[in-house]
């Protein structure tokens, strides 16, 4: 797996003996310390933002990817996800200076059959890369971690969409003014009809 980038976008590309049109998963994950005073060990119990993700196939041995790792805060700024749900928030965290970038097999039952097709080819899997979920599932999965800074750059700032107005319901509450009524009743001075009077018409 080697990634490059430009611009906050960045292509992951990766050479594979998994058969054409295998799905994978392509994930950049940035880990996130609730304290910065705290070290970064088990103790501060990390969580992790998915910055970008992307599912692909293979092709003729290879796969590739584009993650865009930034978004336009509504100030103009780039930032990552994680960092503008922090300021909506008001959380503090400390984030890794690294970026994990992960390529995964979904589990899947044909793991054994594609394992099989490989051996029968003297290819063998990497025992290292595969790996069993709580339920028994195999996968397999790669990775490799680069040293990523957070953006700093700015650009316009983006339009205001409905779903960033009225805690995602837009201008919902916003009542629309009815339509002026056009047609005037006339009012009539005296009795049109020459109907007998009903009883209710009759002076009591």
């Amino acid at each position: 797996m080697s990634p490059s980038q430009q611009d906050g976008v960045y292509t992951v590309t990766g050479m594979t003996n998994l058969p054409d049109e295998s799905p994978i998963a392509i994930a950049a994950v940035r880990y996130l310390h609730p304290d910065g005073n705290l070290p970064a060990s088990e103790d501060s119990k990390p969580t992790y933002s998915i910055l970008a993700y992307q599912d692909v196939e293979v092709n003729s041995g290879q796969w590739q990817a584009n993650l865009n790792l930034w978004e336009v805060a509504p100030d103009g700024k780039y930032q990552e996800v994680w960092q503008i749900e922090q300021s909506k928030l008001g959380l503090t965290l400390d984030p890794d200076k690294d970026v994990l970038f992960i390529a995964t097999l979904a589990p899947t039952d044909s793991l054994w059959t594609i394992q099989q097709q490989l051996e029968n080819q003297g290819i063998k899997v990497d025992k290292s890369l595969i790996r069993n979920t709580l339920d028994g599932d195999r996968y397999v999965q790669a990775s490799q971690v680069m040293p990523i800074p957070l953006p700093t750059a700015s650009t316009a700032p983006p339009p205001e969409r409905p779903q960033d107005v009225n805690g995602g319901w837009g201008p919902r509450y916003i009542l629309l003014p009815e339509p002026p009524n056009k047609r005037k009743l006339e009012v009539l001075d005296e009795r049109r009809t020459d109907a007998p009077l009903a009883p209710g018409e009759f002076m009591h």
